[in-house]
């Protein structure tokens, strides 16, 4: 009876950890996604967008790659490290450039939708790697 005790407190204390890992993944998904409708329903402009994801991309990668420099990258930096990361060039090259220096400029002509799919996927890399 000790033993199934000591396995259910073992197993509770596992699971707990294991759900305690993945929220923050799992809150970013939950933000981006509201902040995509947001934009969708044009109550968010494409900057502000754009900025909000940086922002969240920001604080999620010091948490999940534990670390401090990041907080320090901006402009080309910012997206040679998102591309290590993402083991892509999605951000230097790709659409993932609205986060880097673009994002200081007004933005125009530019698929959103793409960057929002890349962002979505760079948080599935982050937490894999977690």
């Amino acid at each position: 009876m000790l033993i199934v005790i000591f396995m259910l407190v073992w197993l509770a204390n596992t699971l707990k950890r294991f759900r305690d890992k993945k929220y923050p993944f799992r809150q970013a998904r939950s933000t981006v996604l509201q902040y995509h409708k947001e934009f969708l329903a044009k109550t968010v402009q494409p900057n502000e967008y754009i900025e909000l994801i940086n922002q969240l991309l920001k604080r999620l990668t010091i948490y999940a790659q534990a670390s401090p420099e990041a907080a320090s990258l901006s402009g080309q930096k910012w997206l040679d490290y998102l591309d290590k990361i993402s083991q892509s060039n999605s951000f230097t090259t790709g659409q993932g450039k609205a986060l880097g220096d673009m994002r200081y400029h007004r933005v125009t002509n530019f698929a959103l939708s793409d960057l929002h799919t890349l962002v979505l996927r760079l948080i599935r890399v982050l937490e894999k790697n977690a």
